[in-house]
C-alpha cells in the first residue's frame, strides 16, 4: 500500500520551519531595523535581481543551508518589486534545479553520491523514487531540500523535459513565501504604509 506523498511529519516540519523563519526575521527586524534596511539596500544596489537569482540558484543546485527567502525579503526591502523578485528567484531556482538534476544524473554511480542520498537525501530520494513526477512537485513546494529532490530525479533517470515542466510549479512556492514575508513580517516592521 502506498502512503500519502505529503506526510504529517512533512507538514509539521514545514510549519515549524516557516514559524522559525518568521520569528527569527521578526526578532532581527525588531532589534536591528536600521541595519537590516541598510544591508538590504546595499544588497540590491550591488547585486540587484541577479543577486536574488544567485541566492536561489546555489541552494537549489547543491544542498547548502542558505535560506533563500531572506534574500527575497532583502530584495523587497532594498526596492525590488514583488513580481521582479519572483521572476529572478524563479529563474535562479529552476536553473539551480537543472544543475542539481545534472549532478544527480552524472554522479549517481559514485559511492559519495549514494552515501549522500542514503543519509541527508534519504527522504527526497524515497519520495521521488516512489512518486516520480509528483515527488518532484512535492519537493518544489515543501521544505524538502529541493536540490536533493533534483539530484534524485536526475539519478533515477527521469526525463529532463518532464522534470523541467514539473519544476515550474516552484514559482508558486516562491510567490507564496514572498507574499507571506511581505504581509506578515515586512509590512509591520519595514515597508512604508501607503
Amino acid at each position: 500500500m502506498v502512503g500519502p506523498v505529503v506526510t504529517r511529519g512533512l507538514v509539521l516540519k514545514w510549519l515549524l520551519g516557516f514559524g522559525l523563519m518568521f520569528g527569527a526575521m521578526g526578532v532581527v527586524l525588531n532589534i536591528w531595523k536600521a541595519e537590516s534596511i541598510a544591508l538590504a539596500v546595499a544588497f540590491v544596489e550591488s547585486l540587484g535581481g541577479p543577486g536574488v537569482s544567485l541566492a536561489f540558484f546555489v541552494p537549489d543546485a547543491i544542498p547548502v543551508p542558505i535560506p533563500h527567502d531572506l534574500f527575497s525579503a532583502a530584495g523587497m526591502v532594498g526596492g525590488l518589486g514583488f513580481w521582479e523578485i519572483v521572476a529572478f528567484a524563479h529563474v535562479g531556482s529552476i536553473t539551480g534545479g537543472c544543475v542539481g538534476f545534472a549532478i544527480g544524473r552524472r554522479l549517481a554511480h559514485t559511492s559519495w553520491f549514494r552515501s549522500v542520498m542514503a543519509g541527508r537525501g534519504a527522504k527526497a530520494d524515497q519520495i521521488v523514487r516512489r512518486y516520480g513526477d509528483v515527488g518532484i512537485l512535492v519537493g518544489a513546494l515543501t521544505p524538502l531540500p529541493y536540490s536533493l529532490v533534483c539530484w534524485a530525479g536526475g539519478a533515477l533517470g527521469m526525463g529532463w523535459v518532464r522534470f523541467l515542466l514539473v519544476s515550474q510549479v516552484r514559482v508558486l512556492r516562491i510567490a507564496a513565501y514572498l507574499w507571506a514575508i511581505e504581509t506578515g513580517i515586512l509590512e509591520p516592521f519595514i515597508l512604508p504604509e501607503d
